[in-house]
């Protein structure tokens, strides 16, 4: 099985997540408690953490903690913080515009 990070606490990610926990283990960085997400990690097999979704250094750490096979990341606010630009330079593939 791979492991999976998606980014964000949003509707979106809450969709992604319950896809993605059918095949896959799933890790998750929100900035807030989302239950949709929170189900879909534990039911994985995964983990989350909550906290500044903003924070490349602190994502790609716990990406690479985790081993990461690839992370998903599609909210328009954490793209423009460049969290792809950092989790492809730390070598974790990214499903998501640079």
């Amino acid at each position: 099985m791979k492991n999976f990070l998606i980014v964000g606490s949003g509707g979106r990610e809450a969709s992604i997540s319950k896809k993605i926990a059918e095949t896959g283990i799933l890790f998750a960085v929100m900035s807030h408690m989302n239950s949709t997400i929170i189900e879909a990690c534990t039911k994985s097999g995964g983990d989350f953490l909550v906290g500044d979704i903003y924070d490349a250094e602190k994502i790609s750490a716990y990406a690479e903690s985790n081993c990461i096979d690839i992370a998903i990341v599609n909210n328009d606010n954490i793209l423009y913080h460049g969290i792809t630009d950092v989790l492809i330079s730390r070598g974790i593939p990214v499903f998501g515009p640079t």
